[in-house]
């Protein structure tokens, strides 16, 4: 009978090492790839919760949107810097006339896209929207929404991270 050795060999140990480290960055792939994906997810809700907000801010101020105060490129106040007071203008005790409005709601717009969205953010409004009826845009009482035609778009960008390069997401509504 031969002698028979038992145990493994340094060139069996080596190649296990290899098998192992080659799953590892398999595995380690696997998980940068999800937090990008995460990451794309999570600026992508934001930048839809700006446009809902931004929406629906010129969905209840129609006159300033006739008028167009909500027109422009807003870039993103960025609050990290501490200097910007984050109070509103226009409160809901205190009603402000249709133009500080729109100014108070841009202004809230562009501080949300300075804490959530990366990059130079900016939004860029274009309402092209009419009265339907001429007389109406004089007599605007509170709680009373007019028709009007036209339509208004908004187009926000920033610039991603991992790129660098701007991305640009649009809406086309009627207020």
């Amino acid at each position: 009978m031969g002698d028979r050795q038992s145990g493994t060999t340094i060139l069996e140990i080596l190649i296990a090492i290899v098998v192992f480290s080659l799953g590892l960055l398999g595995l380690l792939s696997a998980a940068t790839l999800s937090i990008r994906t995460n990451q794309d997810a999570y600026t992508t809700t934001q930048v839809v919760n700006v446009a809902q907000y931004l929406i629906g801010a010129m969905r209840e101020n129609r006159t300033a949107v006739l008028s167009s105060n909500y027109n422009g490129t807003h870039a993103a106040i960025p609050i990290h810097t501490g200097s910007p007071s984050l109070a509103r203008t226009c409160l809901l005790a205190t009603r402000c006339i249709p133009s500080a409005q729109a100014i108070d709601d841009l202004r809230q717009a562009r501080l949300m896209m300075g804490q959530y969205l990366p990059g130079a953010a900016n939004a860029v409004v274009n309402c092209t929207a009419q009265a339907a009826f001429a007389n109406v845009t004089s007599f605007t009482p509170i709680g009373i929404r007019f028709p009007y035609t036209g339509r208004c778009t908004l187009a926000i960008s920033w610039a991603e991270d991992r790129v660098g390069t701007m991305t640009t997401r649009t809406w086309i509504f009627q207020p």
